[in-house]
Protein backbone atom coordinates (compact mmCIF):
# COMPACT_ATOMS: atom_id res chain seq x y z
CA UNK A 1 0.00 0.00 0.00
CA UNK A 2 0.98 3.73 -0.65
CA UNK A 3 0.89 4.89 2.88
CA UNK A 4 2.89 2.27 4.17
CA UNK A 5 5.71 2.77 1.84
CA UNK A 6 5.17 6.51 2.46
CA UNK A 7 5.79 5.64 5.75
CA UNK A 8 8.94 3.36 5.43
CA UNK A 9 10.60 5.72 3.43
CA UNK A 10 9.66 8.04 6.26
CA UNK A 11 11.55 6.30 8.16
CA UNK A 12 14.52 5.29 6.12
CA UNK A 13 14.79 9.08 5.27
CA UNK A 14 15.13 9.69 9.45
CA UNK A 15 18.12 6.77 9.68
CA UNK A 16 19.80 9.06 6.77
CA UNK A 17 19.31 12.08 8.82
CA UNK A 18 17.72 13.51 5.40
CA UNK A 19 15.03 15.40 7.08
CA UNK A 20 13.79 17.56 4.56
CA UNK A 21 12.96 14.02 2.60
CA UNK A 22 11.58 12.50 5.87
CA UNK A 23 9.32 15.35 6.86
CA UNK A 24 7.56 15.33 2.39
CA UNK A 25 7.19 11.52 2.89
CA UNK A 26 5.06 11.75 6.16
CA UNK A 27 3.19 14.78 5.36
CA UNK A 28 2.07 12.67 2.49
CA UNK A 29 1.65 9.57 4.37
CA UNK A 30 -0.48 11.55 6.80
CA UNK A 31 -2.71 13.05 4.28
CA UNK A 32 -3.84 9.59 2.99
CA UNK A 33 -4.23 8.34 6.69
CA UNK A 34 -6.54 11.94 7.42
CA UNK A 35 -9.63 10.57 6.00
CA UNK A 36 -8.95 7.36 7.44
CA UNK A 37 -8.93 7.90 11.17
CA UNK A 38 -9.37 4.42 12.81
CA UNK A 39 -6.45 3.35 9.97
CA UNK A 40 -3.88 0.54 11.83
CA UNK A 41 -1.43 2.39 9.79
CA UNK A 42 -1.49 4.67 12.52
CA UNK A 43 0.41 2.72 14.78
CA UNK A 44 3.77 2.50 12.41
CA UNK A 45 3.40 6.34 11.33
CA UNK A 46 3.23 7.64 14.98
CA UNK A 47 6.55 5.67 15.39
CA UNK A 48 8.23 7.04 12.24
CA UNK A 49 6.98 10.78 13.19
CA UNK A 50 8.32 10.01 16.64
CA UNK A 51 11.97 9.03 15.45
CA UNK A 52 11.36 11.87 12.87
CA UNK A 53 11.48 14.30 16.47
CA UNK A 54 13.43 12.49 18.68
CA UNK A 55 16.13 12.87 15.89
CA UNK A 56 15.75 16.43 15.60
CA UNK A 57 15.95 16.66 19.50
CA UNK A 58 12.05 17.74 19.44
CA UNK A 59 11.64 15.67 22.39
CA UNK A 60 7.89 16.75 23.45
CA UNK A 61 7.03 16.86 19.65
CA UNK A 62 8.44 12.53 19.88
CA UNK A 63 6.68 11.84 23.04
CA UNK A 64 3.42 13.27 21.88
CA UNK A 65 3.69 10.99 18.41
CA UNK A 66 4.83 7.70 21.13
CA UNK A 67 1.63 8.79 23.24
CA UNK A 68 -0.56 9.03 20.36
CA UNK A 69 1.13 5.13 19.28
CA UNK A 70 0.44 4.03 21.97
CA UNK A 71 -2.68 5.25 22.93
CA UNK A 72 -4.50 3.88 19.72
CA UNK A 73 -2.86 0.36 20.23
CA UNK A 74 -4.37 0.40 23.83
CA UNK A 75 -7.80 0.58 22.28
Amino acid sequence: ELTEAYIVAGENYVYLHQYEQAKTVLDKAKAVLTPHPQSNLYLIYYYAEGAYYDNLRQYPAALNSYSQGIDLASR
